[in-house]
């Protein structure tokens, strides 16, 4: 972290460049608290994540019997 352009700015705030991954190496920043504010998932994209998941789970169900 201490490699990271602003890790040492008590101003800025970590932040995940892409939000549907985890706080890992290349994956990080330090950005000002509004950039941080929008940069989360959307509601619709994880509404479509569940039935995608939904969809795939039946499938697998379906597919043994």
């Amino acid at each position: 972290v201490q490699t990271l352009e602003g890790w040492d700015n008590p101003v800025l705030q970590m932040d995940r460049i892409d939000v549907n991954k985890g706080y890992e190496p290349g994956n990080i920043r330090f950005v000002s608290a509004s950039q941080n504010m929008s940069n989360k998932r959307k509601v619709e994209d994880l509404e479509a994540r569940v039935r995608h998941l939904e969809q795939r789970l039946k499938e697998q169900i379906h597919g043994s019997d």
